[in-house]
């Protein structure tokens, strides 16, 4: 049973016990029967109820029931404590990852973070002979911030990004986006609410013009009506950020490589994300290239966008962010400044090896 679900079922049980305490707290010292008091309740209902009960009610029960009614009242009040209480009940132990985020506090982070992540022993993916992709890992992303996320082939990156962004949905674990729990929500309300993403291997609509691609975008990240004129200004806009106006109109299968993935990300940024989730951008790309692609990261990061960056390019992801994750194995096994990643002796062995310029960011 999904998470969704089961708070269904537990929201559904505290509805019944808030009728149950109104219906008790009715029958509390009363001289009627059930029967008499829910003709009661339904002679009160305008128009309706005089057709249904036409004749006055027995024993005066009106002067009787209107003496109870603060009994009644009491009762709503009551029924109404205990769903609260359940539905606190619910939030804190439906998951007991889910409390420090409930709480608002947590290891590093809280409410005034972008993203905030937890995800529980084998969380979700699996490698093969049983081996979790993602295990145990926990972060959050600052508003306004470039983090980057890196590790070996198969340590669990995409995957990270697969959970964040819905395609998969973690079990155990808990996502939390500007405060808001998004575990197991749809992939496109999720971009609604302001995240978008990019691809490992470039996924476009090659048949479709540049403009076109960057146009569904613009539509599919609303959240309201927009016309196909505001779509086409808007991806206009973005690819003209792009440095890409003059391949507007071509197909989008007859650009480079590089203009493909600047392509993908002018998509995603035509949704106007508040976080931005970029998978290997700067692979395949020679030197001139991954230089111009760091300075479309940055200029993607004064607009006030937040940013998880995946990258095997060291130069580029050393120089470019703020903070740097490294997962192994789907474990995080260090988390720091580029400095401190670069001199980090576990990352050295694990990841980076001898590069004789792993200590020095700007090289």
């Amino acid at each position: 049973m999904n998470g969704r679900r089961s708070s269904f079922l537990v929201g559904l049980i505290l509805v019944l016990l808030l009728i149950v305490s109104i219906g008790v707290g009715a029958l509390l010292g009363s001289d009627f029967s059930p029967a008499e008091m829910g003709r009661y309740f339904v002679q009160k209902i305008p128009v309706l109820g005089p057709k249904l009960y036409p004749h006055e009610l027995p024993r005066n029960i009106d002067k009787a029931m209107d003496l109870r009614l603060p009994r009644l009242f009491l009762a709503a009040v009551v029924g109404a404590g205990l769903a609260v209480a359940g539905a606190v009940f619910q939030a804190l132990f439906r998951n007991p990852l889910a409390d420090p985020y409930f709480l608002g506090v947590s290891a590093g982070a809280s409410f005034g973070n972008t993203l905030a992540v937890v995800l529980g022993a084998g969380a979700i993916g699996f490698l093969g002979r049983g081996l979790a992709a993602v295990s145990g890992v926990d972060f959050h992303a600052d508003q306004g911030e470039i983090l980057g996320l890196i590790g070996p082939n198969g340590a669990g990156k995409t995957t990270l990004f697969n959970l964040i962004s819905a395609t998969l949905v973690p079990k155990p674990g808990v996502i939390r986006f500007k405060g808001v729990d998004i575990t197991g929500m749809k992939p496109y309300k999720i971009c609604r609410l302001g995240i978008a993403r990019t691809f490992q291997t470039v996924k476009i609509f090659g048949n479709l013009s540049a403009l076109e691609n960057v146009r569904i975008g613009a539509f599919f990240g609303s959240g309201h009506k927009i016309s196909a004129t505001d779509a086409s200004r808007r991806a206009e806009e973005m690819l003209e950020f792009m440095g890409m106006s003059n391949v507007a109109p071509l197909p989008a299968r007859d650009l480079t490589l590089a203009n493909q993935k600047k392509l993908e990300v002018a998509r995603a940024m035509a949704t106007s994300p508040d976080l931005l989730l970029l998978d290997e951008m700067m692979a395949g790309l020679n030197h001139t290239e991954v230089t111009q692609a760091m300075e479309l990261v940055k200029k993607i990061q004064k607009q006030g966008t937040t940013i998880i960056i995946i990258e095997h390019v060291m130069k580029a992801i050393m120089n470019v962010c703020d903070r740097i994750i490294v997962l192994n194995y789907g474990k995080k096994i260090a988390e720091g400044t580029p400095q401190e990643i670069a001199n980090s002796p576990t990352v050295i062995e694990i990841y980076l090896g001898g590069e004789t310029n792993a200590g020095n960011p700007k090289h």
